[in-house]
């Protein structure tokens, strides 16, 4: 059975982690920095060896293709990203990338030819790290991305995505040239670890996604009657944290009682934040996520009529403001049971799974059809410097996406 060179892809890896290196541990690569410019070479280094045809598109993302025998047909498309959260960990989004560039380098030295053309492709800035707004390569590939968000959101030193984008030598008013259209591909997979500990606990190598779950961010701001600590009674209180604490242990509540959904409170803010006086204002920022969209509206209508129901009776106003939503998706049936397939036919443990986090392959679902393999995650930690997936669960992912893009690119041996 065909199977790629873990210790070459392990070792690729290792290389690419070197570009943005933290002294003191984990790798920080932003978009369009000169982190990202050195990692994106070293990836068209690997990509010429191999053969590749190298394309480098108007917001960054870099695609090198594998030509099939039938140029007609639409391309298959693999990869992930090369950027990281701030000290960050080596595997997430880049073990895409490189776990493709293997893959393809696996077929030419086997002398396998595929119909359908493959490409391997590196998104520009999944994380939104920088910019507090994330997808841009992705989302550019698909028509999402707005010229004036490149304008628009900037990084902490002030320096906006479009002047990024230009000390890097792109042209902010040519993004729109990025876009693709669905005719041109067959079907996008992405390999990323899991990120979590489910694969963990049930002793399982390697995940098939089913879908990648929704999310919605919500900013909920509660405002009562600043006053003295010491001398307000506690029955002529109008303490907008009283409530927030209320409204956060029933969120709690609610979102135990439906199996899938997550909801997280990770931040809170208060006004004016003086250990001896009552604020006058709280500030709640919500992360709610499930593969249902209906459920996930019906947690902010549950938030906002809590709310209703609190603040009425204490004379308190309060608002509910949704500041960011991706909605689900799911992967397509086709190609998870080509993924099951060649899980079998390696003899991989597998388990079926949803993603609690965001992937391109969110955004390229409106493109063309998706599929995502995940690879466990030690202790479930990412984005971190201690994040780490053993070779062994690597190269079984890895083979398992190779034998399921033969038969999704309908591979004929030369």
């Amino acid at each position: 059975m065909i199977k790629i060179n873990v210790q070459r892809l392990m070792k690729h890896i290792k290389d690419l982690s070197k570009f943005g290196h933290d002294p003191n541990g984990g790798v920080t690569r932003f978009p369009f920095t000169a982190e990202e410019r050195e990692a994106k070479r070293y990836i068209v280094h690997l990509m010429k060896q191999i053969g590749l045809e190298i394309y480098e598109d108007e917001i960054g993302n870099l695609f090198g293709k594998r030509v099939g025998t039938d140029s007609a047909l639409p391309s298959i498309l693999i990869g992930s990203h090369l950027d990281t959260v701030k000290n960050g960990g080596m595997f997430d989004g880049a073990l895409g990338v490189l776990a493709g560039i293997e893959i393809l380098q696996t077929m030419m030295e086997q002398g396998i030819q595929t119909r359908h053309s493959i490409s391997v492709a590196a998104f520009t800035d999944e994380e939104g790290v920088r910019f507090s707004t994330g997808m841009l390569g992705s989302r550019a590939l698909t028509g999402e991305l707005q010229e004036e968000e490149l304008f628009q959101y900037k990084d902490e030193n002030g320096i906006s995505i479009a002047d990024a984008m230009v000390q890097c030598g792109y042209n902010p008013k040519l993004v729109h040239r990025a876009r693709r259209c669905s005719k041109e591909f067959k079907a996008f997979l992405e390999l990323h670890i899991e990120q979590g500990k489910v694969l963990e606990s049930e002793q399982a190598p390697v995940g098939i996604v089913t879908g990648i779950v929704g999310v919605k961010w919500l900013k909920v701001t509660i405002r009562g009657e600043e006053g003295h600590a010491g001398t307000t009674p506690m029955a002529m209180r109008k303490d907008p944290v009283t409530v927030a604490a209320r409204l956060i242990d029933f969120v709690e509540q609610k979102a135990q009682q439906s199996d899938g959904l997550r909801a997280t409170v990770g931040s809170i803010r208060v006004f004016p934040g003086s250990i001896n006086v009552i604020p006058r204002e709280v500030e709640l920022f919500f992360d709610i996520r499930h593969l249902s969209w209906e459920l996930i509206c019906q947690m902010e209508d549950d938030i906002q009529m809590f709310l209703s129901a609190c603040c009425n009776t204490k004379g308190m106003t309060f608002t509910v403001e949704a500041t960011h939503e991706l909605k689900p998706v799911s992967c397509s049936p086709v190609l998870i049971e080509a993924i099951q397939t060649a899980a079998k036919r390696t003899g991989t443990k597998f388990l079926m799974l949803p993603s609690g986090a965001a992937h391109d392959a969110m955004i390229l679902a409106s493109l063309t059809k998706i599929g995502m393999v995940f690879v466990r995650s030690k202790g479930g930690i990412s984005h971190s410097p201690l994040e780490w997936s053993d070779a062994d669960d690597i190269e079984a992912a890895a083979n398992i996406l190779l034998h399921a893009l033969l038969d999704i690119a309908e591979a004929e041996k030369i």
